[in-house]
C-alpha cells in the first residue's frame, strides 16, 4: 500500500537584543525576524516582563533595574513559526 508521511517544519525566528543604560535602569531593546507574537524576558526561570514584537520586528521592554547577569529572551511559537530564546548578558 502507499503511504506518506506528513512533516511539520518549523522556521525559527532569528532574534538580537541588547540592553541600553537610561539613567540608573535599563532598557531591552531588539528585533526578531517575524511580525506580532510576543517576547518574553527572563532571569533564570522567573519570568520579569513580555513585550510585544512589533509590525516591523521590534520590541523594547519598560526601562527596569536589571542587575548584572544573564538574562534569556524567550519568543513563543505559533502556526507559522518555531519558539525560540537568546541569550543576553547585561
Amino acid at each position: 500500500p502507499a503511504t506518506s508521511s506528513v512533516r511539520r517544519v518549523g522556521v525559527a525566528p532569528l532574534v538580537s537584543a541588547k540592553a541600553k543604560k537610561k539613567g540608573t535602569k535599563r532598557v531591552v531593546l531588539g528585533s526578531a525576524t517575524r511580525v506580532g507574537g510576543k517576547v518574553a524576558l527572563y532571569k533564570g526561570s522567573k519570568k520579569l516582563a513580555t513585550a510585544s514584537i512589533g509590525s516591523s520586528g521590534s520590541f523594547n521592554f519598560k526601562a527596569r533595574k536589571l542587575a548584572k547577569g544573564t538574562y534569556t529572551l524567550k519568543v513563543a511559537g505559533d502556526a507559522s513559526w518555531d519558539k525560540t530564546s537568546k541569550k543576553l548578558k547585561v
